[in-house]
């Protein structure tokens, strides 16, 4: 199932949203943070960092939020699958975060002088 761009469900479009700013905050929301927006939606602005990221993404959510806004209540059992929903298909629509990966050298091993496959290849 793909992102649904003109569905106007406010659960799904939070989900939405939610992704999209744990992705211009590079890094992602934890579980408290998640529970915290799900209580509350109006929290998840307390989050966003870079407002200016993926501003078409914002500005396409945005457009088909009803004029009630967010919803402001506690999200019910088919209320969270369609947050989830909407998470998930906006997260895969969106560029991977970009973590540094550092590469280390164990140091237990040590050099060998003579490698078996030389040897072969030398006979």
């Amino acid at each position: 199932m793909a992102l649904d761009l003109n569905n106007k469900n406010a659960y799904y479009l939070l989900g939405r949203y939610v992704a999209v700013v744990e992705r211009s905050n590079n890094e992602p929301f934890t579980s408290g943070q998640l529970h915290n927006i799900q209580d509350n939606p109006a929290n998840l602005m307390r989050y966003d960092r870079f407002k200016t990221k993926f501003m078409a993404s914002r500005q396409q959510i945005m457009s088909n939020l009803s004029a009630e806004g967010w919803p402001d209540k506690v999200l019910e059992d088919a209320d969270g699958g369609r947050f989830w929903l909407g998470y998930y298909h906006q997260k895969a629509e969106l560029p991977m975060f970009v973590e540094s990966v550092t590469h280390h050298t164990p140091d237990r091993v040590a050099p060998v002088e003579s490698n078996e496959i030389d040897e072969l290849r030398d006979a």
